[in-house]
């Protein structure tokens, strides 16, 4: 039997957009405001918003009100009309697509809010201070207000608390807020009300001398990592990157985005391009929300994400989205600016590659859902692959030793959650791949436990999740975390002005990014234009495989729970890139017509 490869994308049942006389947030004009004081219409009736922050944050002492005078930003997702996303992929086909450009945007009152009941929403209320952004698919509302504005818009009283030396805020558990009953079911989420779901990276962040285009002013760069670290030219061999390399695809006319919460060095970024070849005219800076803010330790994740970019497809166009607050507020944002800016350059073949995230159970469902529905724009609307790390706590994604957990947005449905492998050397010389992990120090996480994996509590099982090993013993329903996995130990970067060695699930996908995009150049090249997108690639991809070894399947080592098995397990979903038989297998489902 051939191939098949045509994948169903995610489905929700048909959204009927109602008629959205809406909110008090709501201004008289798209970026501007008004200085009316809100004036409610009798007889409206009010829903709860159930914001869904964790009850630890609820529960934390109230040290006093937020002050009225704060400018907060908050965001307003709107449910995605199902049926809408449905006959956009009808047209451009479904997990399979043909490159060119084409614009979102044209069908932009189908996906979300009507032109005309935005109109609605702009005169129904008029609110002081106000600044409202409605994005290019009109699934997305940015406000921007002063508190007593909030306040007033939602019914609620924001207040400060704190827990373990953290300050936060959130609404007064007493005044809950609250949106208009005709409206509250075309809401998927409003965020900004709390600022008590955060996310981390691999490494802390320091403020540094930012520049959207990096001018290359070194004579000679430091091109000498330590022998003992592996560089992007090893893995590019081991993992068949090299390949593509010699028959002219490395990722030209493609790009990558990454979304980032802390900061690099030009400097940095700079010497490393040199030493790979990579053409720093080809590297943009997005900032999102003002820049990161600086914090003691020095930053070295933006720099260890570019870095695996630019030595394994050098030839690619990098854009580095930079958002100043490491809420989900403000992750959602570069989320949304990314997803704004390629609106109109749909089938792209562009991929996202995210090296952040936080335990599941510490989120709000709010920012849960605007997250998943920002993804979901992205892969079901843009039709791009999203690469997310699955953390380094290995099967404790709260980084409690013994808490089994996972860390979003890892386990989002529509991402691709990549765990970490490390090397040592057999026999002749050939390398040994086993899980990355490292149990010595329970006490601790501190980012080396290893690759994170395991199950979801708050996402179901996509359908797509089958093959070899996908149903197990711990299986129970739910997603299933990490989709596949790559070398995450002692790799060769240059940051703070030296080589150093790193690791992490955060250098594992970026290297899987980089892969994808250069099996993709290659597909598209060959079979005149087609590309895939979608998590969904990567289990067909297994379960499709026949005479094929599109992964380099993992046996050895565990997550400190979750055994590495035959085909896919919680360790290293399916293993590690095998990428030229990767590219076989969807190249021949394309020749096939499957």
């Amino acid at each position: 039997m051939r191939p098949q490869l045509r994948v169903s994308i995610l489905k929700q049942p048909s959204i009927k957009l109602a008629c959205l006389a809406f909110l008090l947030l709501i201004i008289s004009g798209c970026g501007g405001s008004t200085t009316a004081a809100p004036t409610p219409t009798p007889g409206i009736q009010y829903t709860v918003l159930n914001l869904g922050i964790p009850q630890t944050a609820m529960a934390a002492p109230v040290t006093g009100a937020l002050a009225a005078s704060q400018v907060l930003h908050i965001g307003v997702t709107f449910k995605l009309n199902q049926a809408a996303v449905d006959q956009w992929n009808k047209l451009n086909g479904q997990n399979q697509a043909q490159q060119g450009s084409s614009d979102a945007g044209t069908i932009a009152n189908q996906l979300g809010i009507t032109d005309a009941q935005y109109q609605s929403i702009k005169s129904y209320f008029g609110v002081q201070d106000a600044k409202l952004t409605l994005n290019k698919l009109h699934t997305y509302l940015a406000v921007d207000a002063k508190v007593s504005t909030i306040n007033a818009v939602f019914r609620t009283k924001l207040v400060q608390r704190q827990l373990n030396d953290r300050t936060f805020y959130t609404p007064d558990s007493t005044m809950p807020p609250q949106v208009p009953t005709i409206i509250a079911n075309q809401i998927d989420a409003v965020t900004g009300l709390e600022n008590y779901s955060s996310f981390i990276t691999g490494a802390s962040a320091q403020r540094m001398h930012q520049a959207s285009h990096l001018v290359q002013k070194q004579p000679t760069a430091d091109c000498n990592p330590a022998s003992s670290t592996i560089n992007t030219d090893q893995i590019a061999a081991n993992y068949g990157y090299n390949t593509f390399w010699q028959h002219g695809f490395r990722g030209q006319g493609l790009t990558v985005n990454l979304v980032e919460i802390d900061t690099f060095d030009p400097n940095d970024i700079i010497n490393y391009a040199q030493c790979v070849g990579f053409n720093t005219n080809n590297f943009h800076l997005v900032t999102v929300d003002g820049q990161p803010q600086p914090t003691a330790q020095p930053a070295i994740e933006s720099t260890l994400d570019i870095d695996m970019l630019m030595g394994l497809a050098p030839q690619a166009s990098i854009v580095d989205y930079q958002t100043g607050s490491p809420s989900g507020q403000g992750v959602n944002d570069a989320l949304q600016q990314l997803v704004n800016n390629n609106a109109h350059n749909v089938n792209s073949a562009s991929v996202v590659s995210i090296s952040l995230g936080g335990a599941e159970k510490q989120q709000s469902s709010a920012d849960l859902n605007a997250i998943n529905s920002s993804l979901r724009q992205l892969v079901q609307i843009e039709h791009m692959t999203v690469f997310v790390s699955s953390g380094d706590c290995a099967a404790y994604g709260d980084g409690s030793f013994g808490d089994l957990s996972v860390q979003f947005p890892a386990s989002a449905p529509l991402a691709v959650a990549v765990g970490g492998t490390e090397w040592s050397l057999g026999a002749n010389g050939a390398i040994n791949e086993s899980v990355w992990s490292n149990g010595s120090n329970k006490n601790q996480c501190g980012n080396a436990w290893g690759s994170g994996g395991g199950l979801s509590t708050k996402a179901q099982r996509q359908s797509w999740e089958v093959g070899n090993g996908v149903h197990n013993k711990y299986s129970n329903g739910m997603r299933q975390v990490p989709d596949v996995a790559a070398i995450a130990n002692n790799i060769a970067i240059y940051a703070l002005g030296a080589w150093q060695s790193v690791g992490g699930t955060s250098a594992a996908t970026p290297i899987w990014a980089a892969g994808f995009m250069l099996v993709n150049d290659a597909l598209i090249h060959h079979t005149k234009g087609t590309f895939f997108y979608g998590p969904a690639v990567f289990y067909e991809v297994s379960n499709n495989a026949n005479r094929y070894r599109p992964y380099n399947d993992v046996r050895q080592g565990n997550n400190l729970f979750y055994p590495s098995t035959a085909g896919w397990d919680f360790s290293t979903g399916w293993g590690s890139p095998n990428l030229v038989d990767y590219y076989e297998v969807l190249y021949t489902a394309v020749k096939s017509g499957k």
